[in-house]
């Protein structure tokens, strides 16, 4: 998956992909047996993360949230992140 930010919110914004979808593609490269992800991430929210895509899959039929809204991001740890321990 190499497309940017603005092709991922286009995508979502005309339907040609979930976030449910988007969010299900990413767990499933990080978890690749191949990828760097088992190495990579020291925290997966998974559950949350497909919770948070199908609330915004609901709001883009009755609204429109911001159009950056549920595209899957990773948060380096050394950032500091409420309710999350910074590792750095």
């Amino acid at each position: 998956m190499n497309a940017t930010l603005e092709q991922l919110a286009i995508d979502l914004a005309e339907s040609r992909i979930s976030s449910r979808a988007l969010v299900e593609r990413c767990l499933a490269a990080i978890q690749h047996p191949e990828g760097e992800g088992a190495r990579t991430f020291l925290k997966i929210n998974a559950a949350e993360s497909l919770a948070a895509a199908d609330f915004y899959d609901g709001q883009r039929h009755r609204s429109t949230p911001s159009r950056f809204a549920c595209i899957p991001i990773s948060i380096k740890d050394l950032f500091d992140v409420a309710g999350e321990t910074t590792a750095a």
